[in-house]
C-alpha cells in the first residue's frame, strides 16, 4: 500500500493547518538530511547541505508545537473531553521539549567541527534518522490518542 506524505509547504488557503502536518514535513527533511550523500573531501558543502534541512525541520515542529498549544487543536480538544486521558496528553507535550531539545544537538553538531570528520557525519545522519524515526512515533501516538477520544465509547469504559 502507498503511503501519502504532507506536502513540506502549507498549502495556499485561509487556514494553514488544512490538509498540512509539520510533523511529517519535518520527519521527511530529518529523512533527507540522514541520507545526504557524503565525501570526507567535500565535509564543509555536505555541512551546509544538512544545516538547512534540520533547521526546516526544527521550524515545522515548532509549528507543531504552536498547533497544539492552540484552544481548537486536536490534543487540547482531547485532554478537554477525555480527562481519563490527560496523562497520554501531557506525555505527548514532554515529548515536544525532548524533540526540540535533539534538534538543537544536531543542530550544534553540525557546527561545532570545522572541518567535520567522518565519524561526527557518521553519527549526525544517525541521529538525523533516528530522531525521524521518533517524531513518526510521535505523530502516530498523537492519532492514536485522538482517534481513541473520538470512539472511547465504542470500545467500552476505558
Amino acid at each position: 500500500m502507498a503511503q501519502s506524505h504532507a506536502p513540506l509547504a502549507p498549502p495556499s488557503s485561509s487556514d494553514p493547518r488544512r490538509d498540512y502536518d509539520p510533523l511529517i514535513a519535518a520527519a521527511d527533511l530529518l529523512h533527507q538530511a540522514g541520507r545526504l550523500p557524503f565525501d570526507a573531501h567535500e565535509a564543509g558543502a555536505w555541512a551546509r547541505r544538512y544545516r538547512p534541512l534540520v533547521q526546516s525541520a526544527s521550524e515545522r515542529v515548532e509549528v507543531h508545537r504552536w498547533l497544539t498549544t492552540l484552544p481548537d487543536s486536536a490534543l487540547e480538544r482531547v485532554a478537554a473531553e477525555q480527562p481519563q486521558l490527560r496523562s497520554a496528553t501531557d506525555r505527548q507535550l514532554v515529548e515536544h521539549a525532548d524533540i526540540t531539545s535533539r534538534l538543537a544537538e544536531l543542530m550544534a553538531g553540525a557546527i561545532s567541527e570545522t572541518p567535520l570528520a567522518t565519524a561526527a557525519v557518521v553519527e549526525l545522519m544517525e541521529g538525523a534518522l533516528a530522531l525521524e524515526r521518533e517524531l513518526r512515533r510521535h505523530h502516530e501516538h498523537l492519532v492514536d490518542l485522538v482517534y481513541e477520544a473520538a470512539n472511547r465509547e465504542w470500545g467500552g469504559p476505558g
